[in-house]
């Protein structure tokens, strides 16, 4: 909390609320208010929009993740920072990292990492800013050293089709060796049920397709309703499932072990929580807890105070 008022102090936001005189938590919660996104857009964003300098993080502001939320359905426009980008791709490779400590003899960084994601294809809101999909900012990030050891290359991520995407990058994905997956859940079933179709003589199974597979990320929704399915197409590999929570406001946890394990907070990558019981959501003045408050057994919402400015 003290890093991100100290580096967020001279902006429109940090003068506002005093950040240079926040001491404590406690003194945090007193002087700034709960905001939903819509709050921001209001008070500090829409004005200024595309080009958001020093308005709720320092510099300008270089993407936008565009999202139609799960409440309004109305398209919202996500403040991305460099900081908050490069903090969800630590988070990524912190997935890779719990796997291997749990399994040192993994081979999981000897073949290519799969990112099953939107189009990569940006709109350039702004001279040097650009929105699109949350995967399409990220791989614009991907720095080079990594870019030999990712999937799939960039003229085929660019694709903005869907149909088009599947059809051009199934084929190639069965001759990279691919050691890990990750996407959206109902985005990988249906890609995997592509290669069903590329492979109909093979039984419609994750082994038969990538035999080097060791990680399969997915997230983005509720996995229980495809639980079974999954369960079937991982039959006879060796594929370990990680439940992730990768919002477009931030990577917010991940599972560190197996399935079912439930998932780790992530608390030393730019992002301070708070937590407020779902049963005060609507009330005016909703108790706000953090890390060293929650207790066990109590539903909380989750509110992220982030690097990304919001």
């Amino acid at each position: 909390m003290r890093s991100l008022l100290r580096q967020a102090a001279s902006t429109r936001f940090g003068r506002d609320h005093g950040f240079d005189a926040i001491p404590t938590v406690a003194e945090f919660q007193d002087r700034v208010p709960l905001r939903r996104f819509e709050d921001f857009w209001d008070d500090y964003w829409q004005h200024d929009f595309p080009r958001l300098q020093d308005c709720t993080w320092p510099g300008v502001i270089p993407y936008f993740a565009k999202t139609s939320g799960t409440t309004t359905g109305i398209m919202k426009f996500i403040p991305c920072s460099r900081e908050i980008l490069d903090a969800s791709q630590r988070a990524s490779w912190d997935v890779l990292y719990f796997h291997l400590l749990n399994h040192p003899e993994s081979q999981v960084l000897g073949g290519k990492t799969f990112m099953l994601g939107g189009s990569t294809d940006l709109r350039e809101e702004a001279p040097g800013i650009h929105s699109g999909d949350l995967s399409g900012n990220l791989a614009n990030e991907v720095p080079g050293w990594a870019r030999p050891y990712t999937f799939p290359p960039r003229d085929l991520a660019l694709i903005a089709d869907w149909e088009e995407k599947i059809d051009r990058i199934a084929p190639l994905s069965l001759t990279e060796g691919i050691r890990s997956i990750s996407g959206t859940t109902s985005w990988l079933l249906l890609f995997f049920e592509k290669l069903a179709e590329l492979r109909p003589d093979d039984p419609p199974r994750i082994a038969s397709y990538f035999p080097d597979l060791e990680v399969l990320m997915h997230g983005g929704m509720a996995f229980k309703p495809y639980a079974r399915r999954f369960a079937e197409l991982l039959e006879g590999s060796r594929v370990e499932l990680r439940e992730i929570y990768h919002a477009s406001e931030g990577f917010i946890a991940f599972a560190d072990r197996g399935q079912g394990e439930r998932l780790r907070l992530i608390i030393d990558n730019g992002t301070f929580y708070e937590f407020v019981p779902v049963a005060e959501l609507n009330s005016p003045a909703p108790t706000r807890h953090w890390m060293a408050t929650i207790e066990p057994g109590i539903d909380y919402a989750v509110v992220l105070n982030s690097c990304a400015g919001a």
